[in-house]
This record gives structure tokens, sequence and C-alpha cells, in this order.
């Protein structure tokens, strides 16, 4: 009997030494960097909590080109006229034109700066209305410089903000002036219902000539 329980306990033994290695487990710690190079891995990692934010140097901020060209500008407008601060930054000015007596909107007027041919930009103008009735494009000797002027109407597809729906806008009518400049042109263009525009428009002929700048 005693013979028979230690052949079963030495088996025992046995089978459990099967489960064993005899090489040692080596447990290795990795040692993480610090946040930074972290940061900026491209998987999202988070700063650490007490890393202080990065600081950028201190640029010199230019003024906004609309700033700028607005100084250059001996800008008077009528009385009537009401100054508005300008949607874009590419505006130099903008003003509210009173509208006429039965019109439901006042009219826009405003100046801004650009490249491009005189040709290009009055076909880019056009382009802005349906059913277009485009009288022929007056020249004005202004200063020693060549005015261009056009006045179109129709049905104006208007663009009250960058990313604002754009609204067609029917019996409308644009005076536009196109004045040549040392580097871009400067740009006058005033719209709104026709009777609004009419009653601005002798308004608008000498606002553009007091913009052209003397020799």
């Amino acid at each position: 009997m005693n013979q028979r329980i230690f052949a079963c306990f030495g088996c025992l033994m046995l089978v459990a030494g099967c489960g064993e290695t005899n090489h040692p487990v080596r447990r290795q710690t990795l040692d993480v960097p610090p946040s930074e190079s972290i940061e900026g891995d491209g998987r999202g990692g988070d700063r650490a909590a007490d890393a202080p934010p990065a600081r950028l140097p201190d640029m010199p901020q230019a003024p906004p080109a609309a700033a700028t060209a607005a100084a250059a500008l001996n800008i008077k407008a009528p009385e009537d006229w009401i100054q508005r601060q300008p949607r874009v930054s590419l505006i130099t000015a903008e003003f509210a034109l009173p509208k006429a007596e039965g019109d439901q909107a006042d009219g826009r007027l405003t100046v801004s700066t650009a490249g491009g041919s005189v040709e290009a930009n009055l076909e880019r103008w056009r382009g802005q209305f349906d059913d277009l009735k485009d009288k022929p494009s007056e020249t004005l000797d202004v200063a020693g410089r060549k005015v261009t002027l056009v006045d179109l109407s129709g049905t104006f597809n208007d663009q009250p903000g960058p990313f604002a729906p754009g609204e067609k806008r029917a019996d409308y009518r644009m005076l536009g002036a196109i004045i040549p400049m040392e580097g871009d042109h400067l740009f006058v263009k005033a719209y709104g219902p026709e009777k609004t525009i009419a009653r601005h428009e002798a308004a608008f002929r000498e606002f553009v000539k007091s913009l052209v700048p003397g020799e």
C-alpha cells in the first residue's frame, strides 16, 4: 500500500515539473520619453499636464491691405451716404446709399483694389447679372488717368457674404468704375434697386472723380 502511495506521489511531482521552464523570465520596463516626443507624432498624443504650452516667437503684424489702401485715399462721400463696416477685408470702404421712395432696400457702394485687366474685370461684373442690359462702357479722362465707367442692369446675383447663399434680385442696377493706379486698379461699385441707383448716379460720378489722385 505504501509503495503505491509513493508511486502516485512521484508521478504527480513529475507532471508538475513539466509545466515549468528552466529559462529565467525577464521583465523589462520601457522608459517613456518626455511628452514633447509624444506630442506632434501625428497620433493625437496629449501634452503632459504639467508641461507649459509651447510659445511661438512674436512676429510683426502687417496692416491689412485694405487699411493701407484706405490710408492712401482721401475719401469724401456725400453727407447722405452712410458709412458701413466692410463685409470682407478686401474692401477698402463701404457705404449704404439711402433708398429712393418706393424701393425696399438701400443701395450698396464699395471701394476696393485688385489686379487683372480692365476688360476681364468688366466681364466679371457682367457675369453677376441675369437678363443683362449692358450700356456701352464710357471712358473719362480725369487728371490724366483713363477711368472706365459701366452701367449694368437686370437680375443681380447678390452674394451677401463670403459663406452666405446667393440671392437673385430683380430690377437691379450697377454703376461701376475702374481707376488705373500704380500697381493694382481701384474699383468703385454701386448697386441696388434701379430707382435708388438713379437717385445717386450724379453723386457717384463726382465721388469717382474725387478718388483720382492728381499728377
